[in-house]
């Protein structure tokens, strides 16, 4: 219930405003030193050209940048955020999370990649393993961008990709669905202008 209130909340935010057709600018700082590092590269790509679709630039950062509670980086004043690995998936992880996003966190916005889930969900889908790690990081930046712990029914913000939702990775066709273009756009406006507040913690 408080998730469809915060989404209403922000539909009515964004109606108020009309989009501005220059792209967003967002920071994201992610390190690459790790077994994964033949799929980051082409992954980083992929996930700048989806972003790119619904009017949001993201400039990539080869660090790990300490980063303002609001997620905003205190040199640009643009949004920012963090992607972490860990080797290990955390014991307080779902079953099947292959990630999780972490949007208010006390050192800044982040996404966490777990590494051994997600080499297992490769060796299960050899169909996408070119594609996979771009539309769960796509997927995660997502949710830390609105800020907000919600999935969508269909699409790259989809609580569980289908067979059909991988046959469109492998084209590059699964995309955001409208509403989630939306949120994504508030919640970045609300960190810009310093009005994104936390309705809680946790992992999405």
């Amino acid at each position: 219930m408080k998730s469809r209130i915060l989404c209403a909340s922000l539909l009515i935010c964004c109606a108020a405003f009309a989009r501005q057709e220059a792209s967003t600018p967002v920071d994201v700082y992610m390190q690459s030193d790790n077994a994964l590092w033949a799929f980051i590269w082409p992954a980083k790509a992929l996930v700048s050209e989806i972003f790119a679709r619904i009017g949001v630039s993201i400039t990539w950062h080869e660090a790990l940048s300490p980063l303002d509670r609001k997620g905003v980086h205190n040199d640009t004043g643009r949004p920012a955020f963090t992607i972490r690995w860990l080797e290990r998936v955390p014991a307080s992880a779902s079953g099947i999370a292959l990630a999780a996003a972490h949007p208010f966190n006390y050192s800044g916005p982040e996404v966490a990649i777990y590494e051994d889930r997600l080499q297992q969900y490769l060796k299960q889908h050899p169909d996408v393993q070119n594609v996979a790690l771009a539309y769960i990081l796509a997927h995660e930046l997502a949710h830390v961008m609105q800020g907000i712990d919600r999935h969508s029914d269909s699409g790259i913000l989809n609580a569980e990709w289908s067979r059909s939702d991988r046959f469109q990775m492998v084209f590059h066709k699964l995309a955001f669905t409208p509403e989630d273009v939306d949120l994504i756009h508030c919640g970045l406006d609300a960190r810009a202008s310093g009005r994104a507040q936390a309705p809680g913690t946790g992992t999405l």
